[in-house]
């Protein structure tokens, strides 16, 4: 009897394990408290050191508004106006794996998966709160 219940309790400290792993291994990266500060900062600084009229502030359509969210994606005719965001500000942010990517695209900076464009968090309208 005391053998089967050394069994069960092992077996069920392995699923809860496993469980723990797999549950582990789908949490996307996100962007923490100190990122976002740094990002907003970094284009605050850039926005009041710049002349008024050389930034781009149009906004992006909405249906692409909308797609920029977790779960969502950047949309295909967008993908080149994707940028890596400057190497100054990169190096202030938190290291994710080497499937994510930090890209700018219009005024919001986003953490994406590098080969589908998924997108796993965002900065709206960085630098302009």
């Amino acid at each position: 009897m005391p053998h089967k219940i050394l069994k069960l309790a092992l077996l069920t400290l392995l699923l809860m394990l496993l469980l723990s792993q797999v549950s582990g291994a789908q949490t996307k990266p996100a962007f923490t408290e100190s990122d976002r500060a740094a990002i907003n900062v970094y284009f605050k600084t850039i926005h009041a050191n710049t002349a008024p009229g050389s930034i781009d502030r149009t906004e992006l359509p909405l249906a692409v508004e909308q797609s920029l969210a977790p779960g969502g994606r950047v949309p295909l005719q967008y993908e080149k106006r994707l940028q890596r965001v400057p190497e100054a500000l990169r190096s202030q942010l938190s290291l994710i794996s080497g499937d994510y990517e930090y890209y700018m695209l219009g005024k919001h900076v986003l953490l994406a998966r590098k080969g589908t464009l998924a997108v796993s968090d965002i900065v709206r309208n960085a630098g302009y709160k």
